[in-house]
């Protein structure tokens, strides 16, 4: 349940965030959710946090009504559970073939280099290599490109065309916003299922080896095209080195080894011996390891799962409406002047993410290429910082990007930026592919800002006119 209630949380604010023009939910529309949550909220706060319940029942109302207009959005609320489902039969699956693996196979005879023996403890040894060796390598790239297929293949048969173009940009945002928040408890999931898949299948066919052996007399031996008994011998004692060691049983020997060659006359009173050393083999090598690593994955599965950060401005904002505080907000001008009069512009900007009451106040701007007046900042706790570029200025790491990171490091969770794109409407009005050339401008600077996690508002502030 807190696991659908996080989603709806994060969905919301993803497609709020990108509806900067109101297109997808009016502000009126909002502005009543707001207050049929916080309702709803007072009255269930017996129940845990109120903060919880009132951003999630108040998530619940938003997506409702996007959800009517756009049948698309529940797919994202509540996806596909057949990969869930195939999570737990992952394990049963491998237990019912490891119980047929010998069915597979001749199932009189016990062959001492049996290829689905050799393949399962090969391939298990190979996987405990690939972890190790994990430990201290990047990883693949492949698992990127694993993750964007998958993105891909979430909704077969859909077309985007006639989607807004704010929905868009929400349900992207809320993609990586859900793979980073829970996209280590998913790995961890199908990490554990692997595991403990690989675990069944051995488990199933020592099952099989002692089910069958109650109804069956297992003739050992052995064949080989190219090996000797000398050669095989040697195999034999590196593959069974683990029960050996630990039982104490002495190595084979080459006329041992020999004379179960298949030809010669076989010996059924072995097979119990061989099947006790085959299943000691399977529970070292892969039962009992997988069954470790499975366990393991599972808990570290549950101390990944992350809750939406509360503190970020958005959160900050619906929880000032909860409990009617007045937020405290900052403009950081740089490298270009505000005052009073562009005031109504930046509200008019930001009022998806600020509260009614939300107070402003103006800090001296910085010059190109400056630092952050942090002595400033650092008198004003659990203020919002609201830094203003120029959108006609091309973003730059060593600039605006050092200006930022130097913010958000003493300021993490506070910080918007606002973009001011009156020049560039003046500039490309007179041109006839002024409406692109601004969007591509727009799209480099969200492009920019998305390195540092910042959400970016376009405005233009001396004619009150926004963009998202």
């Amino acid at each position: 349940m807190e696991f659908d209630v996080d989603r709806d949380i994060l969905l919301a604010k993803s497609l709020e965030q990108a509806d900067a023009q109101a297109v997808l939910i009016p502000l009126a529309q909002r502005e009543q959710f707001t207050r049929e949550a916080k309702e709803l909220a007072r009255t269930r706060a017996g129940t845990g946090l109120p903060e919880t319940h009132f951003l999630g029942l108040r998530a619940r109302l938003l997506l409702n009504a996007v959800e009517a207009e756009h049948p698309l959005v529940r797919h994202y609320r509540r996806p596909n559970q057949t990969l869930v489902w195939l999570l737990y039969l992952l394990p049963l699956l491998g237990f019912l073939f490891g119980l047929l693996t010998e069915r597979i196979s001749n199932p009189h005879r016990i062959d001492l280099l049996a290829f689905p023996l050799l393949a399962v403890l090969a391939w298990n040894l190979a996987v405990y290599v690939a972890l190790a060796v994990s430990r201290f390598v990047r990883p693949l790239p492949s698992q990127s490109l694993i993750r964007r297929a998958f993105h891909g293949l979430r909704l077969p048969g859909r077309t985007t065309a006639v989607l807004p173009e704010p929905l868009l940009r929400g349900l992207q945002s809320f993609s990586h916003d859900w793979s980073a928040a829970h996209g280590s408890r998913w790995k961890g999931r199908w990490s554990s299922a692997l595991h403990w898949s690989a675990a069944a299948l051995a488990a199933g066919m020592i099952v099989s080896l002692y089910g069958r052996g109650l109804i069956v007399a297992y003739h050992v031996g052995w064949e080989s095209t190219f090996l000797s008994a000398s050669q095989v011998t040697t195999v034999l004692n590196l593959l069974f080195w683990p029960v050996s060691a630990l039982s104490g049983l002495a190595p084979f020997t080459v006329p041992e080894v020999a004379s179960l060659e298949f030809g010669a006359t076989p010996v059924a009173a072995q097979g119990a011996a061989w099947v006790h050393r085959y299943a000691g083999l399977l529970a070292l090598i892969v039962v009992l390891p997988r069954s470790i690593l499975g366990l393991l994955s599972w808990v570290l599965n549950r101390r990944s799962a992350s809750r939406p950060d509360y503190q970020s401005p958005y959160f900050q904002r619906l929880l000032g409406e909860l409990s009617d505080r007045v937020l405290d907000v900052r403009l950081l001008p740089y490298s270009l002047a505000l005052d009073r009069d562009q005031l109504p512009a930046i509200q008019a900007a930001l009022r998806t993410q600020l509260s009614a009451s939300a107070t402003f106040s103006f800090v001296a701007a910085t010059p190109y290429g400056g630092a952050p007046p942090l002595s400033l900042l650092t008198q004003a706790e659990q203020a919002l910082l609201v830094v203003v570029f120029a959108a006609a200025s091309t973003p730059e790491p060593e600039t605006q990007g050092a200006f930022l990171q130097e913010l958000l490091a003493h300021f993490p969770n506070r910080v918007l930026v606002l973009l001011d794109q009156h020049r560039l409407e003046q500039k490309w009005a007179a041109f006839p592919d002024g409406a692109q050339r601004l969007q591509q401008r727009q799209t480099l600077w969200r492009q920019f800002l998305a390195h540092y996690g910042v959400n970016g508002h376009f405005a233009s502030l001396s004619s009150n006119e926004t963009s998202s």
